[in-house]
């Protein structure tokens, strides 16, 4: 059994667009059960001739084999 819970919201302020995001995830098996969240926050912005984006996510197991786990990660680009 697992159940995944995500909520994403995302707003544009003209300059900018901010998206946030937030996902709970349970899994039951007959070996180990696990629970653990995410949070991501992103934002992309007009510049030049295409975007230019940005994200950080976090990642935090709160029980099972995950307990101990806290992840975070950056990322940066441009689209043109």
């Amino acid at each position: 059994k697992s159940q995944v819970i995500n909520l994403t919201a995302a707003y544009n302020f003209g300059v900018a667009r901010l998206i946030g995001s937030y996902t709970q995830s349970d899994a039951d098996s007959s070996i180990e059960d696990w629970k653990a969240r995410n949070f991501s926050i992103a934002v992309t912005a007009p510049v030049g001739g295409g975007d230019l984006r940005a994200m950080v996510t976090r990642l935090e197991g709160t029980s099972g084999p995950l307990d101990d786990v806290k992840n975070t990660k950056f990322g940066l680009g441009y689209h043109y």
